[in-house]
């Protein structure tokens, strides 16, 4: 990382010398990575150009940047991120290549964090997915329309106008999900997934609790761990470990755990996007499907 902010250092001063000559008109609004530059684009239009520093496919834990990002980073008018320690990356890349004073908006701050399961292994690590529980999804797509009106007072109502039509297809994805979800039966109703991501998506949508292998998807799972999981699945009536798309090493783990108690593996979205899975409300009708037809 020492070497790469070293690299981009020149970069970046000269991006800020010229900032102001090669401003459009229209605001630079950089995001930390795809889901936030969604919610960003929905109510930005185009007044607003968006870039996400991690790229849609790419998992956001273990994701490092490059100069394309720095340069990004350098001309923006305004950062999202999601905080509560997701984008642990970002400090130094920030430091570096961000014009002094740049607005840094964590649109997870005001939001109360979970942790896994209480008898968890892991319980003593947040869960900082808010954005799967679609109420949390609106809190950040109110917060990310205060930010944008207040740098571009004259837009304001055009940003407004945008967050209104875009929160209200959020809360109606939020009823169909209630209501896609309700024929799963109660004791099905658990998620089993790879690393510590459905938190808010259970509390939200009436799953009793939520198991997973690790709370860091950086590192590999524990013996004990393992163990864990295996003898959570096996109670279950209805087995099914969920894995995500964006953890390569994950996979092995989780297809491992799955044999020893002939469980099924299928695949669940959590932070990443696809050109088959393009949006946020793409990514959450897909996952309350897969999850009625891996669990009702």
């Amino acid at each position: 990382m020492r070497s790469f902010l070293a690299a981009v250092s020149v970069v970046v001063i000269l991006m800020w010398a010229v900032s102001g000559l090669a401003w459009a008109g229209s605001l630079q609004a950089v995001a930390s990575f795809a889901i936030i530059a969604d919610f960003a684009k929905a109510v930005g239009g185009e007044r607003v150009d968006v870039v996400s520093l991690v790229p849609a496919s790419a998992d956001p834990h273990s994701w490092e940047p490059t100069v394309r990002e720095a340069r990004s980073l350098a001309g923006a008018d305004v950062l999202f991120i999601n905080g509560e320690g997701y984008e642990e990356w970002l400090a130094d890349l920030a430091a570096s290549s961000a014009r002094p004073n740049l607005p840094i908006i964590e649109l997870s701050e005001g939001l109360a964090a979970m942790s896994g399961p209480s008898h968890s292994v892991h319980h003593d690590h947040d869960d900082p997915h808010f954005w799967l529980s679609v109420p949390n999804a609106i809190h950040y797509v109110e917060k990310i329309c205060q930010a944008f009106a207040e740098l571009d007072p004259a837009g304001a109502e055009y940003y407004q106008e945008r967050a209104e039509k875009y929160i209200n297809e959020l809360w109606e994805l939020d009823s169909w999900l209630q209501e896609q979800l309700a024929v799963i039966p109660k004791e099905n109703r658990v998620i089993v997934t790879y690393h510590n991501a459905f938190a808010y998506f259970a509390e939200r949508y009436g799953f009793s609790a939520v198991e997973f292998l690790v709370s860091n998807p950086e590192r590999e799972p524990t013996a004990q761990e393992m163990a864990a999981l295996i003898r959570a699945l096996a109670k279950m009536k209805r087995p099914v470990i969920f894995s995500e798309p964006q953890f390569n090493i994950g996979e092995r783990y989780v297809k491992s755990v799955a044999a020893e108690v002939g469980a099924d593996v299928r695949v669940l979205y959590s932070a990443t996007l696809t050109e088959a899975i393009p949006t946020y409300v793409d990514l959450m009708r897909y996952n309350g499907q897969v999850l009625v037809e891996a669990l009702r």
